[in-house]
């Protein structure tokens, strides 16, 4: 059907610096959070949409680097659109 799903499961972690167990636990779940987010981003977005040269070339820098393109080609369009109310374009 061409559909995949991608399961992640982890190990336990027990420490016997209970802060340094708190710091781990926050560094993953940081981690997961943003696995995720970039995930549904790239999906979202850019993956299977790429019909041009330059499409391909923003597919493959969000798949390469998510946040540098965020930062490069996201963000200025995001002020743009939050200063002017420009509503309901794609932002990729």
């Amino acid at each position: 059907s061409g559909k995949l799903e991608v399961y992640h499961t982890g190990e336990y972690f027990v420490s016997n610096v209970p802060i340094l167990g708190g710091i781990v636990y926050y560094v993953f779940k940081a981690h997961s959070y943003w696995l995720a987010f970039a995930t549904s981003y790239h999906l979202k977005y850019y993956a299977f949409r790429s019909e041009t040269d330059e499409e391909e070339e923003m597919e493959e820098m969000s798949r390469a680097d998510l946040p540098l393109h965020l930062l490069i080609n996201v963000l200025p369009y995001e002020i743009k659109s939050f200063f002017y109310g420009i509503v309901g374009v794609d932002p990729g």
